[in-house]
């Protein structure tokens, strides 16, 4: 991604136009293809991958829009809210559930319980649900795309284009809190233990999260930016 904002930043002084052109159609082809991808998932990794591949194809559409405060929140965040989500991943599989239906039951007592929050808190965050910051830089993202449009005479379609990519999104929304809903209700009930070490890492992730949305962060990374 650091390559890509070092090459966009010279292909937008050659033409802005043909660059943002460029890269809101290959947004719109890698999410249309993730949609279908993950609508079909079966699998943690896979899940989580897949949505990885969303959210940098978003941070790309985002800086091209001039919304570099934007995909700067959405990076930060990313950066944290998928490590979580592996590890989380690997802490799942360990207990023999490779699949998704039931993963999130037998995990009792007060460490099964904040693992439980915290991966139900991690899964919720990646589909940009508030408080998560992602919520907030595609709010910011959006509102440069439509900013930037309102600079040409292609307004109209801009806003038709991000309701296209809001269904695209809408459809690995509701991907997501169907398999949040079968990780919680379906399967047997197996007793499941959570280590020490494990925990302590997720609820750093935790806590980077929080801190990202405090008004120093946000100021740091609009000043990386101007």
């Amino acid at each position: 991604m650091i390559g890509f904002f070092r090459f966009s930043t010279v292909a937008k002084a050659v033409n802005e136009a043909h660059l943002f052109a460029f890269v809101f159609v290959y947004t719109l082809l890698t999410i249309f293809i993730v949609a279908f991808l993950i609508y079909r998932a079966k699998d943690f990794m896979r899940l989580f991958s897949l949505s990885g591949i969303e959210h940098m194809a978003l941070i790309a559409l985002f800086w091209v829009s001039g919304g570099t405060f934007a995909a700067l929140l959405h990076f930060g965040a990313h950066a944290f809210l998928k490590p979580a989500l592996f590890l989380s991943t690997g802490v799942l599989e360990s207990q023999g559930r490779c699949h998704i239906a039931g993963a999130l039951k037998g995990y009792s007592g007060k460490k099964g319980a904040i693992f439980w929050f915290l991966v139900s808190l991690f899964l919720l965050a990646i589909v940009s649900l508030p408080p998560s910051p992602i919520f907030f830089s595609e709010l910011y993202g959006f509102s440069a795309m439509i900013e930037m449009a309102k600079h040409s005479d292609h307004l109209l379609a801009m806003i038709g284009a991000i309701l296209l990519l809001l269904i695209l999104l809408s459809v690995i929304f509701y991907r997501f809190v169907a398999i949040y809903q079968s990780m919680k209700y379906e399967g047997e009930t197996i007793e499941k233990k959570v280590y020490t070490g494990e925990l302590f890492a997720l609820v750093i992730f935790a806590v980077a999260l929080v801190a990202l949305l405090a008004p120093s962060s946000m100021a740091f990374l609009r000043g990386v930016v101007s």
